[in-house]
């Protein structure tokens, strides 16, 4: 924590590093618990050997990662976190192999490789045991940030898709006057909203956790409402970005638009950080954990405690 917490929250662009989480494997990807990288003791230092097939982050100085210590049985309990640096004080790889960088279809400007650890030092963070349950508050931060940037893929998307409508002339008048028209972009952005809110809400919860300020009740609406979130805000940034690309016709379909890109980029979101089925999984455990709905209902109808407008009155009674 002394060494790399102050890197990972430096504005200089000297000091300041990145972190990796490498966790994927070919043997399983959602399946954490088949994780085949052995960490053995030796010289009275843990050395990580295995192949993680999917490395985000790849050039930064730092990674998480899930390893089974000699002896640990199999599953998910067997594995424990580990804290590993990238490169030794000459710049070296830490006995790091890169294998290969794999060939997208999206977020092609963030490096994801495929390494051997071949004997790389690493640190035990918490124990050698219940690495993923250890690792599972990094998971929390990762998927709310995936649905940060699902609301900012999607925002994006629509401010290009209003300016275009208020330039195109079709049919004697802009598409900016066109009723149809402006009803898709009304309902895009309808789902953009939906998709903010939902977001922020876990964001400030998340932040009343880490402060140590979060009710229990807020505590079990956060464990609830996290995967909820990413499951949704993943889907629906691309299905309002496949709409965006539909709205500037065939000018859409064109690379130089920039538009395709935001797609490949976005289409990642429902799948990294669990996968819809993995995620609707993951909430119902967290149902079972929390003891149902309850929770949500209660927290809901606070909400709409605060509902002015008359027509949102009249659809949430």
């Amino acid at each position: 924590i002394k060494r790399a917490v102050p890197h990972l929250t430096s504005r200089d662009p000297r000091e300041f590093w990145t972190s990796g989480q490498w966790m994927t494997e070919a043997s399983g990807g959602s399946d954490v618990g088949l994780t085949e990288t052995i960490a053995r003791q030796e010289n009275g230092r843990w050395r990580l050997y295995g192949r993680k097939w999917f490395t985000s982050a790849s050039t930064s100085q730092m990674a998480l990662t899930l390893a089974r210590p000699d002896g640990n049985p199999p599953g998910g309990k067997g594995l424990a976190l580990f804290y590993l640096e990238t490169r030794d004080a000459q710049g070296r790889l830490n006995r790091i192999l890169v294998n290969r960088l794999k060939d997208k279809l999206g977020t092609r400007k963030v490096p994801t490789a495929e390494l051997t650890l071949d004997g790389t030092p690493a640190e035990l963070v918490a124990g050698t045991g219940d690495g993923v349950k250890n690792i599972a508050p990094m998971l929390n931060v990762t998927r709310t940030w995936n649905s940060v940037a699902a609301c900012a893929f999607a925002r994006r998307g629509l401010a290009r898709a209003r300016d275009f409508a208020g330039k195109r002339v079709a049919f004697g008048a802009p598409l900016s006057e066109k009723p149809l028209h402006v009803d898709t972009l009304a309902g895009l952005k309808a789902e953009f909203l939906g998709a903010l809110h939902l977001t922020f809400i876990v964001v400030e919860l998340m932040g009343r956790d880490e402060a140590g300020k979060a009710s229990a009740e807020q505590k079990n609406l956060l464990r609830l409402l996290t995967p909820v979130a990413k499951l949704l805000t993943g889907r629906q940034v691309v299905h309002i970005l496949s709409e965006v690309i539909e709205s500037f016709g065939g000018a859409g379909y064109v690379e130089d638009t920039g538009l395709p890109v935001l797609l490949r980029d976005a289409q990642v979101l429902p799948i990294w950080e669990g996968t819809t089925n993995v995620l609707s999984l993951e909430t119902l455990r967290a149902l079972e954990a929390v003891g149902g709905l309850a929770v949500l209902k209660r927290e809901i109808g606070i909400w709409l405690r605060e509902v002015r407008e008359p027509d949102l009155v009249k659809i949430s009674a």
